[in-house]
């Protein structure tokens, strides 16, 4: 089938900006631009006479030159302001060409039935302008021009028989409605995936950015742990740390709740206190009262500037001052630290200096919507500038995306609609009636044959219909035109004349949008080389007719193979984007998650760590209590990282209770720490099983080791439990396995 492989659009079409829409507009006005000739041409051929005589029929040809200059214009440079400028243009300058024609109508008119030529085309401005406003609005406009311009001919041209002006307005809309409406869709698609690529762009740029923080608080928290772990070390053997201010007190407020902005201030003047040359300021515009912040920004802001304050204190110099200036709005808060001391040269900053990058900086970019930086020179003091910002996540920008079929949003189920279907049945009765012929039963046999090729063509499903019932219709067509030269017609150059002709480019026009490109085509071929052998003949009834006349009346298959065109961009394009947009929305989703579980690790240590460091600092000893209690939560917190499967309350519990009795426990996990591990769905059972046999044996111990060891993938067995009685395998689903044990099969 044509178009089905995929293509790439040339570089000459790509204009200045990376928009569907603005690619479809740019696509439209080409196609303007390529096909506004053939309507001059046209009008040149039937209207010679009227443009010699009328003056006002010369105006609008020359406004329709005007135009499509300017369409010309508007395809080479691909500037959006001109292209919609130039489509909006289009509708204009039919509008001035059938108010011309109408308002100055000349009493002699060389070709009555070409009273008006424009008719023909203004279908063309009013599907321009459907691809700059939106549908409704395009709709009601459409109705307008193409009904307004069709009446005005049809009463100008004598027609003024009620069934020949609804056969006249009738069949010029809905020559032009498919198009119109797929215009209209073709620009909500084209917006659709714009935002939706958008958004997925959006996307990927927060997960880039919260994996970016997360790296950042990776490395923050593994050198805090460093430190907590060598601090709570250094309790357990008696040693009192002298610098308890920054990482001993890890936590102020529990950071899962939001807390009053007062808590931080004061926080704030009580870290800055211990330096009596610091001046402390806050300014803000909104009451204080009223705000609130996440515990985490509290905590973050009082540590980092606490670290800030000593590092004043230790290497700015005798006499430096500084100052503490914190800026308050309603939804972020800044604070600005500084001294006069000797400063640095940033550019000789060891980025491994735990002091600034990691207790200061980092702290302050660990945080989602926290920005640090740093501003110093050699002998010129330095400043930290440290901002949170509460950001509104983009998930939450209102926009809601719309997951409706491409063929709802392009329009094709309304096209091809039980309503429009009825419409188009019923034109097609009007224009029978206003035939003039001398064999009614061919008309209404031809008029009936057209109404089941339309049914069949209007069948609900898929919007590409399956090749039997495509051909079905392409018989249905052939036959239509079979009847052509047996209606008696007599000839007198209006268009009802020709209905066969004209309904059956239509109805090609149709079977293209429905997909079946080549039947279409083939058909309309094999019509045309019909007639025109009918007429080599010179058949009775076939003089007044050939394949040429069907020919130039198919510029609509021209239109229909430039929609298809893009219909077939969007139903490619809008599933990749949506597809695009899961994957992106899927990553920012794992990355936040993985930013929480650190911060929730990093938060449950804050927690295990701060009674302990509060009381050594209030005491300034270090207590038999306190070193015990400090050894069993290093132990606990080495627990929790070298065996995540086993990071289970109850049995850490029993390890903690187990430990204060003076047994060795060992929890370890060569599972979870591999690259890549493989888990089953019995993992869990397993782990669980494993767990409840290693308390009965930590219950009962009162001295020696036991280790419980998650066994690395790839072993024939799970895990393994050792102590006084020896070594314990369980299987992958966590059952005992009671075959021999040697110690060199555990390893």
């Amino acid at each position: 089938m044509l178009f089905k492989r995929n293509w790439r659009l040339p570089a000459f079409m790509q204009g200045d900006s990376s928009s569907t829409e603005a690619l479809a507009q740019r696509l439209g006005v080409a196609a303007a631009a390529i096909m506004w000739p053939y309507w001059l041409w046209q009008m040149l051929i039937d209207d010679r006479p009227n443009l010699v005589d009328t003056k006002a029929h010369f105006v609008a040809f020359g406004l329709y030159c005007v135009a499509e200059l300017a369409l010309i214009f508007a395809a080479v440079t691909g500037k959006r302001n001109y292209v919609v400028k130039c489509l909006r243009g289009v509708y204009v300058t039919v509008v001035a060409g059938v108010l011309l024609s109408v308002l100055f109508q000349s009493d002699q008119v060389g070709n009555p039935a070409a009273v008006m030529s424009v008719t023909a085309f203004s279908g063309v401005g009013a599907t321009a302008l459907a691809l700059t406003v939106p549908l409704r609005i395009s709709i009601q406009l459409f109705v307008v021009l193409v009904g307004g311009a069709a009446l005005s001919s049809a009463v100008l041209a004598g027609r003024h028989a009620g069934f020949e002006l609804i056969a006249e307005v009738g069949f010029a809309l809905a020559n032009s409605f498919p198009f119109v409406l797929l215009a209209g869709g073709s620009v909500a698609a084209s917006q659709i995936i714009d935002t939706t690529e958008a958004k997925a762009a959006r996307e990927e740029a927060r997960a880039a950015e919260i994996n970016a923080r997360s790296k950042t608080l990776l490395a923050f928290s593994g050198l805090v742990h460093d430190r907590v772990l060598s601090t709570l070390n250094g309790i357990a053997q008696g040693i009192v740390p002298r610098k308890l201010s920054t990482e001993a007190l890890l936590t102020l407020t529990d950071s899962a709740n939001y807390t009053k902005i007062g808590t931080l201030i004061e926080e704030l003047q009580r870290q800055v206190a211990t330096n009596p040359n610091c001046d402390f300021s806050v300014d803000s515009d909104v009451d204080l009262n009223l705000v609130t912040v996440p515990g985490e920004v509290v905590t973050a802001m009082a540590m980092a500037v606490a670290e800030a304050a000593l590092n004043t204190q230790q290497h700015a110099g005798a006499g430096a001052r500084s100052w503490c200036h914190v800026k308050v709005s309603e939804h972020s808060v800044t604070v600005e630290y500084g001294d006069n001391g000797v400063g640095m040269d940033k550019r000789t900053l060891d980025p491994r200096r735990a002091g600034i990058e990691v207790s200061v900086l980092g702290r302050i970019r660990s945080l989602d919507g926290g920005e640090a930086d740093l501003e110093t020179e050699p002998n010129k003091g330095l400043k930290y500038v440290l901002s949170w910002k509460d950001d509104a996540s983009p998930s939450g920008n209102g926009y809601e995306e719309d997951d409706s079929p491409i063929a709802h949003i392009l329009g094709i189920n309304i096209l091809f609609s039980l309503p429009i279907f009825v419409v188009l049945v019923i034109v097609i009765e009007f224009v029978v009636l206003s035939v003039n012929t001398n064999n009614h039963i061919v008309v209404f046999s031809a008029a009936i044959v057209a109404c089941i090729a339309l049914a069949i063509l209007f069948i609900p499903g898929d919007p590409t219909i399956s090749v039997p019932r495509a051909l079905v219709v392409s018989a249905g067509i052939i036959i239509l035109v079979a009847f052509e030269r047996h209606q008696g017609i007599e000839y007198t150059g209006m268009w009802q004349d020709f209905w066969i002709l004209n309904f059956t480019a239509f109805m090609v026009s149709l079977l293209i949008l429905r997909g079946r490109i080549t039947i279409a085509l083939c058909t309309l071929l094999l019509c045309a080389g019909i007639l025109q052998f009918e007429h080599m003949l010179q058949l009775p009834g076939a003089l007044e007719i050939s394949g040429w006349m069907l020919l130039q009346r198919s510029l609509l298959v021209v239109v229909a193979l430039l929609v298809r065109f893009c219909i077939h961009f969007f139903v490619q394009r809008l599933p990749r984007a949506r597809e695009h947009r899961r994957l992106a929305a899927a990553r920012a989703a794992e990355a936040v998650a993985s930013e929480a579980l650190r911060k929730g690790r990093y938060r449950w240590v804050e927690d295990q760590v701060r009674p302990i460091f509060e009381s050594v600092q209030v005491l300034q000893k270090v207590t038999p209590a306190l070193q015990q209690r400090a050894m069993l939560t290093e132990a606990r917190i080495r627990d929790t990282i070298r065996a995540p499967l086993l990071d289970d309350a109850t049995l850490h519990a029993n390890v903690w209770d187990a430990r204060q009795r003076g047994v060795e426990v060992r929890l370890l996990d060569d599972r979870s720490t591999r690259e890549n591990p493989v888990y089953t769905s019995g993992h869990k059972l397993a782990i669980a099983r494993v767990i409840r046999a290693a308390l009965e044996s930590i219950a009962y111990a009162e001295a020696g080791t036991i280790t419980i060891r998650i066994g690395p993938p790839g072993r024939n067995w799970f895990a393994t439990i050792s102590d006084e009685k020896g070594i314990r395998r369980f299987d992958h689903y966590g059952n005992e396995l009671h075959s021999t044990t040697s110690a060199a099969d555990t390893r």
